[in-house]
């Protein structure tokens, strides 16, 4: 693996562009290439739990919609100190449909 000092203005450099990723890890950057997830097929188990994200994600914006809903909510995500939305997500998470009645 190549190593490359890089100056101030790169040290920090996150995230993705034109296809090359750029990771912060605690032993330094890296760089790889941005992976190709059209060959990559979900198993049944992914594309379940990736539906109940969809539904949380549902549910949030529920929340957001209803001004009764996000009092309610707002209070619980200022007295645990988390975002409204962790708040809801995870609401959703462990209660499941239920929590929308």
């Amino acid at each position: 693996m190549a190593k490359a000092e890089l100056n101030s203005a790169l040290k920090h450099l996150r995230g993705n562009v034109d296809g090359i990723v750029f990771k912060q890890y605690s032993y330094g950057l890296v760089v790889t290439r941005f992976p190709r997830m059209d060959r990559i097929k979900p198993t049944p188990a992914q594309r379940a739990h990736r539906e109940r994200f969809r539904q949380a994600g549902a549910f949030h914006r529920k929340v957001l919609a209803d001004p009764a809903l996000k009092k309610r909510y707002t209070a619980i995500a200022r007295k645990k100190g988390h975002p409204l939305s962790a708040v809801t997500l995870a609401a959703f998470m462990k209660q499941g449909p239920a929590v929308v009645r």
